[in-house]
């Protein structure tokens, strides 16, 4: 520690001599030997990170940044040459390089204390380089570069406020005008440019956490600087280059644009009052960046091997975090997909370019890339909702309406591929997860947005038409088996440790009571149910994700559609009955209860004649009607397996109606509620719709007795031209079905409706 010359060159002899012998063991040595070689790297740091205090108490500020960048850069040859072999890295894994090895320097403790002394001397360290004449440019860049790095790892927010001031006074000299990366180009660019704009990306990712604290200038100068970055890269091929700093400069920008959205987006939505620079990213910046975004990502959807690339399918994931705030409108108009058209969706009217689109996202919904399944579920979702838009166009133009009200055909043709592969496994002794848990994941996204696309567009009235093609196209049945497959599944498989264990063993009953009733960590968890799993595109698929993901599929079918899954349970064998009931009535009815009276307790409550209120202790809805001297109270209460079996009505209040009125319109409330799917407040406003149009005098069905369906919701509209009876038409067909007869029901004259 007596010369510092002598320092530098024993520190700089001793890094590279690790490196020399790294580089040349680390692909034949054991496990145990490179920990130790690695243990020997940390000491080293040690032992500089010592020297290089040392140094500051008894030497000038110029030999300490000199002696501090020499040891920053062996540092980088450590980051990028050492460690990579160490832990398993090839040559190949480029961009594993980039992410796990500065996360893996990070946990370490000895880099630790390097990165606390490099973020207290970085401010005077800048501060001292601008008092030396004639000092190198790329020193300096270097010098800054390094620093921005190491201080975004600081808690110290205002050291790095600090820093920001004297960084805003270096970059705005002259020598440094033409190195940030705005509005031009990424070709021939000198690395330790690329590298100073990727660390100022990072250091403004550090920034982003508290925003509110920064001056409005500074807040300006990083979103002007995003939407530079952006434009920059618009042009950027991310399959066609090589470059390990252009490629992190790359992925820096996409992570500073999603801190921003992430913070400004949503956390902002919880404060009293917007502040401007939140309206400001919200009404300029973010479309512009999602704009640049969105034409620049959309051609590598349509590629499959492009599709399949991992650098790529990395970059869309961390895109794709920013996708839960796309607008869908704005998306559809901007997506620059090539052109591919289907006759389904033509026939319906939808635009050239909203065909494309549609197309590509959902060959990539069922793409076993994560990245691209939770890319294209995010915008699926956030556009579908616009797609019926085209449904009612249609059938305002006088199209047919049962052929059009049906669950979206580039969905349902997603199930059946999924349904394929998963179908054959059914009946096997073998899980085999790691194959079919990127399938089972595609399948379940696919139920989601078909969810959301009923429960967002289609209105209480049509929902019969979705609700039958749900039952009698098998989507039912192959749903509800996938969902108890996997989850019975995954009880055996995790408490059994077995894969051997089928529904057809005899101990399974046994082991499934076991399970059913066990509190342990492996039991579903509530939480499981009423919220989708948060889908991370960098995450791995997990069973347990997996498991919560069918979980709140299970809770949604039994939300949209009680009434057919209830059809479908009545049908099934005794054994998965029990099953079904038992898991149902443990982890979803009470939930499902409580939502019921949630919507009872928030809704208005006063209907025009009818007044609900709800008794949450005793899971009751309590229905009063009124009108003159007319006046009924209905009680309806619901079971511990609810929907599982129908809710039970009970009279406790009859004046002023006639006994077998009453009765009628008892069993109208009933069949409403046992045949309908959607909420009880649906089912109980369809029931009074009904008494409404029988007390206006809308003529009754002579069928069934009724004047609104009790399935369909419709009034009767067919007639007979001869006795101008009216009639539902579900009644009628029914009626010429089992008579066997085309004639009309009251007059038995030929219908000639």
């Amino acid at each position: 520690y007596v010369k510092c010359d002598l320092f530098c060159e024993i520190v700089c002899h001793f890094v590279a001599l690790i490196i020399f012998i790294d580089g040349i063991k680390s692909f034949q040595e054991k496990i145990d030997d490179t920990n130790s070689d690695f243990q020997f790297c940390v000491e080293l740091l040690s032992i500089m990170e010592d020297g290089v205090q040392f140094l500051e108490r008894q030497l000038s500020s110029k030999v300490v940044v000199d002696t501090s960048l020499s040891i920053a850069s062996q540092f980088e040859g450590l980051h990028y040459y050492v460690l990579p072999h160490m832990i398993g890295l090839g040559d190949d894994d480029k961009l594993e390089k980039i992410v796990l090895i500065k996360e893996f320097m990070k946990s370490l403790p000895v880099s630790d204390r390097i990165l606390s002394y490099y973020v207290a001397r970085s401010i005077d360290i800048d501060i001292e380089m601008e008092k030396y004449d004639g000092t190198d440019k790329n020193l300096r860049l270097q010098n800054t570069t390094y620093h921005l790095a190491l201080i975004a790892h600081s808690s110290n927010f205002d050291a790095k406020k600090d820093f920001l001031a004297a960084l805003s006074s270096i970059l705005s000299t002259k020598d440094f005008e033409d190195i940030l990366l705005f509005n031009g180009s990424l070709e021939n660019v000198d690395n330790h440019i690329v590298r100073l704009n990727s660390n100022l990306a990072i250091f403004y990712q550090s920034l982003i956490k508290n925003i509110e604290k920064l001056d409005s200038d500074h807040i300006d100068s990083i979103f002007c600087s995003l939407l530079a970055w952006l434009q920059t890269c618009a042009d950027f091929s991310i399959d066609s280059t090589t470059n390990i700093d252009t490629l992190e400069f790359f992925v820096q920008i996409l992570h500073l644009y999603h801190f921003v959205n992430e913070k400004l987006m949503f956390v902002a939505d919880e404060q009293e009052s917007v502040p401007k620079f939140v309206q400001e990213w919200r009404e300029f910046f973010s479309p512009a960046c999602q704009s640049i975004l969105t034409k620049q990502f959309s051609p590598y959807f349509a590629s499959e091997n492009r599709m399949n690339n991992r650098l790529i399918g990395y970059c869309i994931a961390e895109f794709s975090c920013c996708w839960k705030t796309v607008d869908g409108a704005k998306f559809l108009d901007e997506a620059n997909f090539p052109l591919l058209l289907s006759p389904d969706l033509d026939s319906l009217g939808y635009p050239a370019n909203y065909q494309s689109l549609i197309i590509y996202l959902s060959d990539m919904l069922i793409n076993k890339n994560r990245s691209f399944q939770v890319a294209s579920f995010d915008v699926l979702k956030s556009i579908v909702s616009k797609m019926y838009e085209y449904e009612k166009r249609s059938v305002e133009e006088g199209r047919d309406e049962e052929s059009i009200h049906q669950f979206p055909s580039y969905l349902t043709t997603n199930l059946s591929k999924c349904l394929a592969i998963i179908r054959p496994h059914f009946t096997s002794q073998s899980l085999n997860h790691g194959i079919l848990t990127p399938t089972i994941h595609s399948y379940l996204l696919t139920w989601e947005i078909i969810f959301k696309y009923v429960d967002d567009s289609i209105p209480t009235e049509l929902r019969p038409s979705y609700s039958r093609q749900l039952y009698n196209s098998d989507l039912l049945e192959d749903l509800l088996t996938t969902i108890f497959w996997t989850l019975e599944d995954f009880s055996l498989y995790i408490e059994n440790r077995t894969s051997g264990l089928r529904s057809n063993d005899p101990e399974f009953q046994n082991i499934l009571n076991f399970i059913l009733d066990c509190d342990s960590d492996y039991d579903v968890e509530s939480n499981f149910f009423e919220k989708c799993p948060p889908l991370n595109s960098h995450a791995h698929f997990t069973l347990r994700e997996l498991r919560h993901l069918t979980c709140h599929v299970y809770f949604e079918l039994l939300r949209l559609f009680p009434a057919a899954v209830r059809q479908w349970w009545n049908s099934s064998d005794k054994k998965l009955r029990n099953f079904v009931e038992r898991f149902t009535s443990k982890h979803v009815s009470k939930l499902l209860c409580s939502l019921e009276l949630r919507n009872i307790n928030k809704s208005q409550r006063h209907y025009d004649k009818m007044t609900l209120s709800a008794r949450t202790n005793t899971r009751e809805i309590v229905s009063s009607y009124k009108l003159e001297d007319l006046n009924m109270e209905l009680v309806i209460s619901l079971p511990p397996n609810y929907p599982l079996q129908p809710v039970n009505v009970e009279a406790t209040e009859r004046v002023g109606v006639a006994k077998d009125k009453w009765r009628k319109w008892m069993l109208q409330l009933v069949v409403f509620l046992t045949h309908q799917n959607g909420s009880l407040l649906d089912g109980l406003l369809l029931w009074k719709g009904c008494v409404d149009k029988h007390l206006e005098g809308v003529e009754e069905c002579t069928i069934c007795m009724m004047a609104v369906h009790g399935s369909s919701y419709q009034l009767p509209k067919v007639s007979c031209r001869q006795c101008k009876k009216k009639f539902h038409a579900a009644c009628l067909y029914k009626w010429f079905d089992t008579s066997n007869k085309s004639s009309c029901p009251m007059c038995r004259t030929e219908f000639s409706g």
